[in-house]
């Protein structure tokens, strides 16, 4: 019974690996979607499709979101290269579909082993208790050292696996693809395929490593449980120095690390999605899943407020009808309106933008387009003129509806929009405002901005805070838009789905990063540093030449960081004979798109170059020390568990041959 015991219980824990192995996979490649993004920013990904890094964000998160299954369609327009296209050609979507099911089956998987774990588990419980003494105790014994047997299993198994495999990996790899895909769709041309592109190898092996680490501090968690159970209590402080020297070994992880360090670091936030645009380039300064689908609440109200600015004149008036009115729910935000109740288009735009007055925003929807739902349509198709590529309006407050939805990027696109409209940012910015008495009611109504940066008698005040909007649902959480200024620096700032508070710490850390890290550089000092006119040797490695003339930026001015050198700035040109344009960027953020023009005081000297021999500053190169490091840790406090586990069994055995042999000469 006692084999039969271990034998169950191994093939039981056997199961509880591989699902602990599957649930791993999914944490490391769909938890933390920034990690793609830095990965595309070290691979050079961007460059390489000739794509922004904003679509190849909106890319990743269509892609990521088709693989779990959370939407139909692997739709998406980008431009590339200067054309409009669809991403993912017939050949990738239909490998697409198989990816998708190869995740989707595999996570059925992972649920489906939760059932022969149980069972052993129960079957060994009952086998111990049949056993007569100490039930209990003989069952997390038995679990405990298969666990602990089971992991050696996996592990040799893992281990022979990975040998047999490295003599031949080609033919293995190919033969592992045909088996799970069974046909030939993964075998992509990097010419004309841009998923392989999108993920080449280099990015593949940092994913592999990302989910193995997971992995291997799962089952250093799990061999504490092993060695907890089969101490049933004793060996406390052993236990505890173990989940000690584990969690500082997660914190080795999941960070990765580059060869370039970079000269700046941006802010954690608390918001699940975030973006920082400077108004006058139109550079982002800093992005936090900017596409991701979120609900916006009363943040709707900007778009609101751009079509009444657009469509209404100031003095215009606006009867409040029934609809407007009584269409509210209970607990929305409003002022008081009554049902024939006249205030001007002004007024209406203070009540919208400070209290955040819904039927306000109602009221205003069907004096533009006679009705909430032609206006709502007329809200879309706005937002599709701006440039907004995950928006979907449903009302003009902003009220909840699951089909009412946008990202940080187009929030940001529409309220820079606003700051352009006539009168918006004097609304916007007023603190307090006071409507006087109208046709029906004989009262005022005073109000205040629920913008807290605004408002002087708020712990969260900033003067440097201009104008902005604030939104909170249940389902939406802490939202916030911030227009704010420092100099010569312009910044719209936007924080989705945040806790309470937390849009505005988010907010505040975002402008002061900013405002203390970019400042305006000019074209003239990097053509200082890379069109020397006095060396043109060096020109070689940066510089395009045509028909025997040099090209130079024209002067133009874009955000840098503080005290950045030239050489730190990576440079790229469109591939063509005749050059017109150059990229700037600096640790994957686009500083500037910049036209080149010919430089005619220059001839070169080295009239065989042309711009396939131009490159960027930076080679990438990949920094595993941090990888090899927590592996050698995980694998050091493996060991430690097992001799710890050997030497207490060793006592053990050493005690009750003791307490036998006394009881012998007794």
């Amino acid at each position: 019974m006692r084999v039969l015991r271990y034998l169950i219980g191994t093939l039981s824990c056997l199961c509880l690996i591989v699902m602990l192995l599957v649930a791993s996979i999914e944490l490391g490649c769909f938890i933390d979607r920034e990690f793609y993004m830095q990965e595309y920013d070290q691979l050079k990904v961007a460059d390489t499709l000739l794509i922004s890094r904003d679509d190849l964000a909106r890319v990743t998160d269509v892609m990521l979101d088709y693989l779990e299954d959370k939407r139909d369609d692997l739709n998406v327009v980008v431009t590339m290269n200067g054309t409009q296209r669809e991403f993912f050609n017939e050949r990738e979507l239909s490998h697409m579909d198989d990816v998708k099911a190869l995740n989707l089956n595999t996570r059925s998987l992972g649920f489906l082993l939760i059932f022969p774990v149980c069972l052993g588990f129960a079957i060994i419980a009952i086998i111990s208790a049949r056993t007569g003494k100490s039930p209990l105790k003989t069952t997390l014994k038995t679990i405990g050292i298969s666990l602990i047997m089971s992991t050696i299993v996996f592990a040799v198994l893992v281990g022979a696996g990975a040998y047999i495999v490295s003599g031949d990996f080609d033919t293995y790899w190919r033969m592992f693809h045909r088996l799970v895909f069974d046909n030939e769709l993964w075998l992509l041309d990097p010419s004309t395929d841009m998923l392989i592109n999108l993920v080449p190898l280099e990015f593949f092996i940092d994913l592999v490593i990302r989910c193995a680490l997971i992995f291997g501090i799962v089952l250093g968690l799990l061999m504490i449980i092993a060695i907890a159970l089969i101490a049933g209590g004793r060996n406390k402080k052993a236990v505890a120095a173990i989940v000690l020297a584990l969690a500082l070994a997660g914190n080795a992880f999941p960070q990765t690390t580059y060869a370039d360090d970079a000269l700046v670091t941006s802010p954690e936030i608390d918001s699940d999605a975030a973006i920082v645009i400077e108004r006058n380039t139109g550079t982002v300064l800093y992005a936090k899943n900017p596409t991701k689908s979120e609900y916006p609440a009363s943040t709707t109200k900007v778009m609101t407020a751009l079509l009444a600015l657009e469509n209404l004149k100031l003095s215009d008036e606006i009867t409040f009808s029934k609809t407007a009115v009584l269409s509210l729910p209970s607990g929305a935000s409003h002022i008081g309106m009554k049902v024939g109740e006249v205030l001007s288009v002004e007024q209406c735009m203070y009540g919208l933008l400070l209290p955040s007055a819904n039927e306000v925003a109602n009221a205003l929807a069907e004096a533009v387009s006679g009705s909430m739902e032609d206006f709502v349509a007329l809200m879309n198709e706005r937002a599709g003129e701006l440039g907004c590529v995950n928006t979907n309006f449903a009302n003009p407050s902003g009220l909840h509806d699951n089909l009412h939805y946008t990202c940080a990027r187009d929030l940001a696109t529409i309220f820079m929009a606003c700051l352009s409209a006539p009168n918006f940012i004097t609304i916007d910015s007023t603190v307090t405002y006071v409507i006087p008495e109208t046709n029906l009611v004989d009262e005022t109504r005073p109000m205040k901005t629920t913008h807290l940066m605004l408002r002087s008698d708020s712990e969260f005040y900033n003067p440097e805070v201009i104008c902005g909007k604030t939104g909170h649902t249940d389902e939406a959480g802490a939202c916030l838009i911030t227009y704010a200024s420092h100099g010569d620096l312009e910044l719209v700032v936007v924080t989705m789905n945040g806790a309470k508070n937390a849009q505005y710490t988010d907010t505040q850390a975002l402008l002061d990063y900013c405002f203390s890290t970019f400042t305006y550089g000019s074209s003239d000092i990097i053509n200082a540093y890379l069109f020397d006119e006095t060396d043109t040797n060096a020109l070689a490695e940066f510089s395009a030449v045509s028909q025997s003339y040099l090209y130079k930026a024209e002067n133009a001015s874009f955000l840098v960081p503080y005290d950045l050198d030239a050489c730190d700035i990576e440079v790229s040109y469109d591939e063509s004979n005749t050059p017109s344009q150059v990229t700037l960027s600096y640790n994957g953020l686009n500083l500037a798109t910049l036209p080149l023009v010919k430089n005619p005081e220059l001839n070169a000297t080295n009239p065989g170059l042309d711009i396939g021999d131009a490159s960027v500053m930076h080679n990438v190169e990949h920094d595993y020390t941090p990888y090899y490091i927590a592996g050698i840790v995980i694998a050091a406090i493996v060991l430690a568990i097992v001799l710890l586990f050997l030497t207490s069994e060793h006592r053990r055995r050493t005690r009750h041959y003791h307490r036998r042999s006394s009881k012998k000469l007794r």
